[in-house]
């Protein structure tokens, strides 16, 4: 379970810095960047939010969609939003809870929104269900995965993963 572990972490981190490589993410990652460079302590997760959707909006209409989807939108910004928290730690303030780690929070929320997209067929309401769930269900794989490792089972892990698919799904 450790090579299974040590496999996903690996081809997550080398995937997410893969993927920010590519010229169409880096304005949203350069963005969350320079803002989170700026400022000290835990960053409020809603202001780095509306930088990266700002940004991730601008670049989907420069590139053709004449009207991109909230879900479009909002798995291009937390994708760069979570590629920035990898190149360039930093935390986040979410609601009371201890600051926590910006490429849960951001990675969560690309997941869901990016499994929402996928199922324009289906209601908004349940295409948001299905994107939180997945999201949630990798989460907790993930987590126990960390567990058997030796590394600690962090529930607060979890609860970041959740805040993050949440907000992203909101309109």
């Amino acid at each position: 379970m450790t090579q299974l572990k040590d496999a996903i972490d690996g081809s997550l981190f080398s995937g997410l810095k893969r993927i920010g490589q590519k010229p169409a993410h880096r304005p949203v990652i350069d963005a969350v960047k320079d803002y989170t460079s700026k400022n000290q302590g835990p960053i409020p997760a809603d202001r780095v939010h509306e930088i990266a959707v700002r940004v991730a909006r601008d670049e989907l209409i420069l590139e053709g969609k004449k009207q991109p989807t909230t879900e479009q939108i909002n798995a291009r910004a937390y994708l760069g939003a979570a590629i920035a928290g990898v190149e360039q730690p930093f935390t986040i303030a979410e609601d009371t809870r201890a600051p926590a780690k910006a490429e849960h929070y951001f990675l969560s929320g690309a997941i869901s929104s990016r499994v929402a997209s996928w199922l324009p067929f289906l209601p908004e309401k349940a295409r948001h269900w299905v994107g939180f769930q997945t999201s949630h269900a990798i989460g907790v794989v993930k987590e126990v995965a960390d567990a058997i490792k030796g590394t600690g089972y962090k529930k607060e892990d979890i609860k970041t993963d959740d805040a993050g698919s949440r907000r992203a799904l909101k309109p």
